[in-house]
């Protein structure tokens, strides 16, 4: 009986280690993502992530392939690279935010400037006014500081979100 448990043991702790990674990684990009860092961190951390997932693959899974393993593998690098070259959770979440994101930039430009605010999930700091364009500088648990600039023009350096809206990072 001590055999048969110890080999369960053994075989959840190796899946830990098979398992967890492919399912934790994917969701920790998807977070940054979604909550507004940089999106150039956002990008290097899947890419890092997305070579963890193929060593992990290839050296735990190779030598004993399961269809779980290969599945979980391959949907969460499909996840890791799809986030890295379009940032859907952004978009996602900028699409839900952006109602009120119009009418915190609306405040912003009668008023000049707005103290703080929230649209979605992002914690407005500050608003303000800079050469015609609306600049809501946001909160959270980051890597440098990030905005969405409403009305940036063609030349703004930054990941735009639609035509008017553009996230930038402030470092």
């Amino acid at each position: 009986m001590s055999t048969s448990r110890s080999s369960t043991l053994d075989r959840i702790k190796e899946d830990g280690v098979t398992f967890g990674p492919p399912i934790t990684l994917p969701m920790i990009v998807v977070f940054l993502s979604a909550t507004g860092h940089d999106t150039s961190l956002v990008k290097w951390t899947a890419i890092g992530s997305f070579v963890a997932v193929a060593v992990i693959f290839l050296l735990i899974c190779a030598g004993r392939p399961s269809s779980a393993h290969t599945m979980l593998s391959a949907l969460s690098a499909g996840l890791l690279l799809s986030v890295a070259l379009t940032h859907w959770p952004l978009r996602v979440a900028f699409q839900v935010a952006q109602p009120e994101l119009d009418r915190i930039a609306e405040i912003t430009r009668d008023a000049g400037s707005v103290d703080d605010g929230f649209a979605g999930w992002f914690r407005i700091e500050r608003g303000s006014l800079v050469d015609q364009s609306v600049v809501l500088e946001f909160a959270g648990i980051r890597y440098g500081s990030c905005a969405f600039v409403q009305d940036a023009g063609d030349e703004a350096e930054g990941y735009r979100l639609n035509k008017r809206w553009t996230h930038i990072s402030l470092r």
